[in-house]
Parts: structure tokens; sequence; C-alpha cells
């Protein structure tokens, strides 16, 4: 059973920014937004967050909200706060299988000290709570060299591979290629 179902879905403002998007997404799914700046991605991802209203169509989440976890365009990784990795992994109650793909060492490291990759893992790692069933991410890969953003496709395949998969929804305008599991892409298109 779909967990997204988006039937002729059209999102904007005043007017539709794209076409309209017809897909069903399970777990175990990968689903790519695609499009270039100012095309939509971030107001689909607001729509079916249920922050703002379709312009038209309709999608429907067989998923409670608490089980949707979305992680926004991280602007400004810079804040200066000395909580280790682990430290802040128990501030969001992130569930223990997810914890492993993260090595010991990197659970002792500070955040002022980590790279932008390693923060950026741990914010998605932030959201997968025992209860999500989805992680949806908006521009992760920004500001990343390519074996940062290899390293956290790979962790992403592995959420959407694992015992109790995610479906995962990933807004970008960089080409992302995921082997293993099932990939969907949506572009949005005028």
């Amino acid at each position: 059973m779909p967990l997204l179902e988006c039937d002729k879905l059209t999102v904007g403002y005043d007017s539709p920014l794209c076409s309209p998007l017809s897909f069903e997404l399970r777990r175990g799914q990968i689903l790519q937004v695609k499009g270039p700046n100012g095309s939509g991605k971030t107001t689909f991802l607001k729509t079916v967050l249920n922050i703002l209203e379709p312009v038209s169509g309709r999608y429907h989440w067989r998923v409670a909200a608490d089980e949707l976890s979305y992680l926004p365009q991280i602007q400004n990784q810079n804040v200066h706060f000395s909580y280790n990795f682990k430290e802040i992994l128990d501030l969001y109650d992130v569930a223990q299988k997810a914890r492993s793909s993260i090595p010991s060492d990197l659970l002792r490291k500070r955040w002022v000290d980590a790279s932008g990759g390693e923060r950026q893992r741990l914010m998605m790692l932030s959201r997968v709570s025992p209860k999500t069933k989805a992680l949806i991410l908006d521009e992760p890969f920004n500001h990343l060299d390519q074996g940062t953003k290899q390293s956290l496709i790979e962790f992403l395949q592995g959420l959407a591979m694992q015992e109790d998969p995610l479906a995962i929804v990933l807004v970008s305008h960089q080409p992302s290629v995921f082997t293993g599991c099932e990939t969907k892409v949506v572009e949005l298109a005028p």
C-alpha cells in the first residue's frame, strides 16, 4: 500500500509553478524531486507537509503526521555549541538501528569540530525517530563535495533498504544515482 498518493497535484501560490503531478510512494522507495531553481521543489514539500494548500489536485498520506520527518534546507551549520554527536542523537531520540550507521569515534565528536558532511549526516539522523515512516529532505547535498555526497547517498539507501524501510522524499537540483533500492523521479516543469 502506498504511503503517499498524489493525483494531478499542482503546487504554487496564486498560480501553478509546475505541471500536475501524479505518483505513488511506498516504503523502501526513494522519490527524487528534481527541477531548476524556482520550479516549485520546496513549494511541493510544503504542500505535501500540509503547510500550503494545493493549487489543484490532491495528495494523501497513509501515515500519521508524527510518522513524517522533515529536514529543511540548512542555511547555516556554523552554530557554535559543544554537544557531541551522541548527545545530539539522544536529544532527538534517534532510533538505535539508525545510530548503528555512525562510527563510535564520530559519536564522540563535538558539533563544532565536525565537517559539513558529518553535520549533514547527523541532521538527517536527527529526523529518524522510532516512529519515522517517511523522511523528507530539502536539498540535503548543498555545499558538499562529491565524496561526502556519495557517502550520504549510501546512508539514505541503507535507510530505504533496512528491515523496516523508510520512504524517502528527496528534493535536489543535483543529479543523484541510487543503487539497490527502488527510485522514482518526479521532474517539476512549468
